[in-house]
């Protein structure tokens, strides 16, 4: 886990119950954390992630972001 989260150059960042959606069943890694919010890599296969996402959680990404 990189400590250091302000180095991370086009990171996906999320609240917790993202993060806890992404980490528990989709089996991604968590890059770093600060406070509230999760960076995760950036990538084709989170991508895929979030696109099957529930809706309550994708309107959450949103107004999060």
């Amino acid at each position: 886990m990189i400590i250091n989260h302000s180095i991370l150059k086009n990171a996906y960042k999320c609240n917790k119950q993202i993060m806890e959606y992404l980490v528990f069943k989709c089996n991604l890694p968590v890059l770093s954390y600060s406070e509230n919010t999760y960076y995760f890599t950036d990538n084709s296969e989170l991508k895929e992630h979030l696109k099957h996402m529930p809706l309550n959680l994708k309107l959450m990404s949103v107004f999060v972001r």
